[in-house]
């Protein structure tokens, strides 16, 4: 893992997803955050995001490990230095 920027991704939405794997994938440190159990908890079991990727595109894939996966916010936030919000308009109000 690299020592690099904690990201914080809020929304376990297709977009969430995508970035917290992604940047997992890159080796930098995630704390994912859905406010819906059921969203993260397979995610628990599974031990992280399984990213496939083509193989033309030279990007890494496979089981991105992440180092927080909460419902609550404030573990979340609790030593991010980048906080992205991967969310609809409409519940970045929550």
């Amino acid at each position: 893992m690299k020592t690099g920027p904690v990201f914080a991704v809020l929304g376990g939405g297709h977009g969430g997803f995508a970035m917290a794997g992604d940047l997992a994938c890159k080796g930098f440190p995630v704390h994912f955050y859905s406010s819906y159990e059921e969203t993260i908890s397979p995610v628990r079991r599974h031990g992280g995001i399984e990213v496939e990727v083509l193989p033309s595109t030279g990007l890494k894939g496979g089981l991105a490990r992440l180092q927080k996966v909460t419902t609550d916010l404030k573990e979340a936030l609790a030593g991010a230095d980048v906080v992205m919000v991967v969310t609809p308009a409409n519940k970045q109000a929550d």
